[in-house]
C-alpha cells in the first residue's frame, strides 16, 4: 500500500437527491433557506404528495433520509414517495429563537408575556408561503396540490395548527409536534368556528412525547428541576394537544384526527418516531 493510499481528505456530505436555495419573502422582507428533496421513482400522472417542513436546519436531513428509506416499499411500510420541502431561517442561529416567535405567532404570547418579545409574523409568513414559495414549488415541480402537508415541532407545531383553523384549505394535512399550544391557547381554540361547515376537510396528525409532563429518569438531577416542574404544568403540553384533537373531532371526521402520545420520548427525542407515524397518517394508515 502507498502513502497516498492511507491518505484522508474529508469533503461535504451531500443528501443524495436534495438541493438548496435563498429566498427573500415579498410578504415580509425576510431571508429564508429552502431545502428541496425528489424521490427518485417515477412521478405517477396525478403528481406526487408535497410536504413542507418548517425548522428544516434541525428537521429536514432525518425527515428525507426517512422518507427515502421506508417509501421504497410502501406495500411493507404504508408510506408513499413525495416530495421534501423544508423552510428555515437564513439568520444565524443565535438570532434564529427571535424569528421563530416572529414568524410562527400571530400575536403575544399570553401566558408566558416575557416568553415572546418578538411575535406577530404569521400571517406574513402564511402569505409567503402560500403566494411565493408553494407557488414556486407547484410551477416547477409535478405536485399534486390536493396533497399538500404541513410539519411543525414545538411553535412550529402552534404554527401548524394555527394555519389549519385560519386557512383550512390551504393544506390538506397538518402535522403538529408537541405544539406550543400554551403559547395563546384561547385564540387557536376560538379558530375551531372556523372549520364548521367549511367545504374543506383537512386532517390533522397530533404528537406529544410521554415524557414531557412527567420527567425523565435523565430529566430528574436538574438544578432547574422545581422551576421546571412549575413551567410544564402551566404549559400542560398533552393537556392541551388532548383537548385540541376533541375539538377537531367535533367538527371534522373521526379519521381525520390523530392524538397519540408517545410513550419513552421527550420534547426533542420525539420527532423522529413522530415522522413515521405522520407519514403513515397521511396514507391513510
Amino acid at each position: 500500500m502507498s502513502d497516498n493510499d492511507s491518505l484522508c481528505t474529508w469533503a461535504p456530505l451531500v443528501l443524495p437527491g436534495a438541493r438548496t436555495c435563498l429566498m427573500r419573502g415579498r410578504a415580509n422582507g425576510e431571508r429564508y433557506r429552502i431545502y428541496l428533496w425528489q424521490p427518485p421513482d417515477e412521478v405517477p400522472l396525478e403528481g406526487l404528495p408535497v410536504i413542507y417542513v418548517l425548522d428544516a436546519l434541525a428537521q429536514f436531513a432525518t425527515f428525507a433520509d426517512t422518507l427515502q428509506r421506508v417509501s421504497r416499499r410502501p406495500e411493507g411500510t404504508g408510506i408513499r414517495p413525495a416530495v421534501l420541502v423544508g423552510i428555515d431561517f437564513a439568520e444565524t442561529p443565535a438570532t434564529s429563537h427571535a424569528a421563530r416567535q416572529r414568524d410562527y405567532t400571530p400575536g403575544p404570547c399570553r401566558l408566558e408575556p416575557e416568553a415572546g418579545p418578538s411575535h406577530g409574523g404569521a400571517p406574513a409568513f402564511l402569505e409567503f408561503l402560500e403566494h411565493e414559495l408553494m407557488a414556486k414549488i407547484e410551477r416547477e415541480l409535478p405536485v399534486d396540490t390536493t396533497r399538500r402537508g404541513l410539519f411543525g415541532h414545538s411553535l412550529a407545531g402552534y404554527f401548524c395548527l394555527w394555519s389549519l383553523v385560519t386557512r383550512p384549505g390551504l393544506f390538506a394535512y397538518h402535522f403538529a409536534i408537541s405544539p406550543s399550544l400554551w403559547w395563546d391557547t384561547e385564540a387557536i381554540e376560538a379558530g375551531l368556528t372556523r372549520l364548521t361547515g367549511t367545504p374543506h376537510e383537512p386532517r390533522a396528525y397530533l404528537a406529544v412525547g410521554g415524557w414531557e409532563g412527567p420527567f425523565a429518569p435523565w430529566q430528574r438531577a436538574s438544578s432547574t428541576l422545581p422551576a421546571q416542574i412549575e413551567r410544564r404544568a402551566r404549559r400542560a403540553m398533552a393537556e392541551n394537544a388532548r383537548a385540541f384533537c376533541n375539538g377537531l373531532r367535533d367538527r371534522l371526521p373521526p379519521d381525520h384526527v390523530r392524538f397519540d402520545l408517545i410513550d419513552g420520548e421527550d420534547h426533542a427525542s420525539i420527532v423522529a418516531p413522530a415522522i413515521h407515524r405522520a407519514l403513515r397518517f397521511m396514507g391513510g394508515f
